[in-house]
């Protein structure tokens, strides 16, 4: 077989898998839009104190890697500390802002800066927060994005009182 029919014959078959996956085409823009839409959610959420929301933006296998605790592992697990940390602290301000989003395939990862300020319901002074993150997502079968790792860390410095606790 000449060498030009077995390249077209090469590209047809690869083209025929391809059409045949049962996967839609790859479109970084609209993915792109669905990852700021979960973050736009995540956010709204956060804000309006609701744990069973926030934890509806994760999937199922989910962890959260926060720091100086275990991960928090899977949504009844997330749910359970979004809950407990609602009701701790009232009046959430939070913002997220995105720096740098990366896809490949079924997978993303989304880098930015937080800030976060609450009101502990049991009074004192507002306590507030500000740093990094590294969220990386998956995409689901209905082209939406949840959150499968989720990672922050805080530019402010450790206290002496809380350096080295384990």
């Amino acid at each position: 077989m000449h060498w030009s029919r077995m390249v077209v014959l090469g590209l047809c078959l690869v083209w025929t898998g391809a059409c045949s996956s049962g996967r839609p085409p790859v479109d970084i823009t609209r993915d792109k839009a669905a990852i700021d839409a979960t973050r736009d959610a995540y956010v709204s959420a956060w804000r309006s104190g609701n744990a069973a929301d926030v934890t509806g933006l994760y999937a199922d296998d989910a962890l959260v890697l926060y720091p100086n605790r275990p991960p928090i592992v899977g949504k009844a697990a997330i749910q359970t500390y979004f809950s407990q940390f609602f009701a701790d602290f009232g009046e959430n301000e939070f913002e997220l802002t995105s720096a740098e989003i990366e896809i490949a395939g079924s997978w993303a990862f989304d880098r930015g800066t937080y800030r976060w300020k609450g009101i502990p319901k049991a009074g004192g002074a507002s306590v507030e927060d500000h740093g990094k993150y590294l969220v990386i997502l998956k995409r689901q079968s209905d082209g939406s994005w949840k959150v499968a790792r989720d990672m922050d860390n805080s530019d402010r410095p450790l206290t002496q009182t809380t350096r080295g606790a384990g």
